[in-house]
């Protein structure tokens, strides 16, 4: 590869633009722009895209704003990404996981399931996620971790939760006992609600690793500390969400977030990646990150980015204490309250 600013990271693959759900807090845009056009990835676009992209992967994750098991083409997709690699994700809201599906998938080369799942009562799940049925979700993990103990123990399997303002510490703690515990999962993954750019549970940090201690003093020990519900590698840690991002248009981006403000490096379908990497803003974002040009001002790519306002991304750049005090007062970043500058009412009476 030409450019210094190319190097071995997840690729993450947004299949299709079509969500069956109309979860009342999701600002996807297969879900809020209702005037888009249906369209899937096919095999043979897949291919050509993987290729290109063939030296840098790592492993491979099929989501997006959309619900992937919605592309007619995912167990043929699973075949094809299972050549590059032998790691295939899959993250999910659940409603489409038969036990006979997800054998095609897992026989395709399919190793991790993340599903979406934001509450342990029904009467709650099923009011959030309009037109899902949790009793059934639940019944399609149960029949996953039955193949995973049974037949494939290399399958991982995760519950990803979608923290909101009115979970409580209590909520969340019964939260990881039914999944962690009666469930079996191998792991569970946290994320604030996020509407409008503005992260609406401001001390989720806090109430996270709070969590983790109460359940260490149940002995239960489970690690919370993963942002994304799918396996994240990358040999250059940028915000939290640094990957290979490919579009259902075939667009290649850094994240799935700058594919909701329209901003991409180029179509994989159209360019070389190396012609790609010779664009102005993908050597901008990649300077500014890698060469830690923290002072200077945001990268077109990045700008009003939610993650970058908040202590997540401070917290998660693991560089230190100096390096996350350099965003603390960035010109180019509102000056709203971030996640967890707030009181932690939650934690008052825990």
């Amino acid at each position: 590869m030409v450019s210094p600013y190319l190097f071995r990271s997840t690729t993450l693959i947004e299949p299709t633009n079509k969500c069956n759900l109309g979860c009342e807090f999701c600002e996807a845009n297969c879900t809020v722009n209702a005037h888009l056009k249906r369209r899937d990835i096919t095999p043979e676009q897949l291919e050509i895209m993987l290729a290109k992209l063939s030296e840098l992967i790592i492993n491979i994750v099929f989501q997006g704003d959309c619900e992937p098991t919605l592309n007619p083409y995912l167990p043929e997709l699973t075949r094809i990404a299972a050549r590059f690699t032998s790691s295939v994700a899959l993250v999910t809201n659940g409603t489409r996981l038969k036990e006979m599906y997800v054998r095609r998938l897992v026989e395709a080369g399919m190793s991790w399931f993340a599903i979406s799942i934001d509450d342990y009562r029904p009467e709650v799940f099923n009011q959030v996620r309009r037109g899902a049925d949790l009793e059934k979700i639940q019944s399609s993990l149960r029949a996953l971790i039955r193949l995973r103990d049974r037949e494939r123990p290399d399958l991982h399997v995760v519950v990803h939760k979608i923290v909101f303002p009115g979970d409580t510490l209590e909520e969340l703690r019964t939260f990881v006992r039914t999944y962690y515990l009666d469930y079996g999962v191998n792991q569970i993954t946290f994320a604030p609600l996020v509407q409008m750019g503005d992260i609406k549970v401001r001390d989720w940090l806090k109430l996270r690793n709070r969590l983790e201690s109460a359940m260490i003093d149940e002995g239960v020990y489970v690690n919370l500390g993963e942002f994304c519900p799918y396996p994240y590698r990358t040999l250059h840690r940028y915000c939290g969400t640094n990957l290979l991002f490919i579009s259902h248009e075939g667009n290649l981006s850094p994240c799935g977030l700058h594919v909701r403000q329209g901003r991409s490096f180029g179509s994989l379908l159209e360019h070389d990646l190396e012609e790609l990497a010779q664009g102005e803003r993908f050597r901008e974002l990649h300077a500014y990150w890698q060469d830690k040009r923290y002072s200077r001002p945001i990268p077109a790519q990045c700008h009003d980015c939610f993650l970058l306002k908040g202590h997540y991304h401070r917290y998660s750049l693991n560089e230190g204490h100096q390096a996350g005090l350099q965003f603390l007062d960035h010109p180019d970043l509102a000056p709203a309250a971030a996640d967890g500058e707030e009181p932690c009412r939650h934690l008052e009476s825990a």
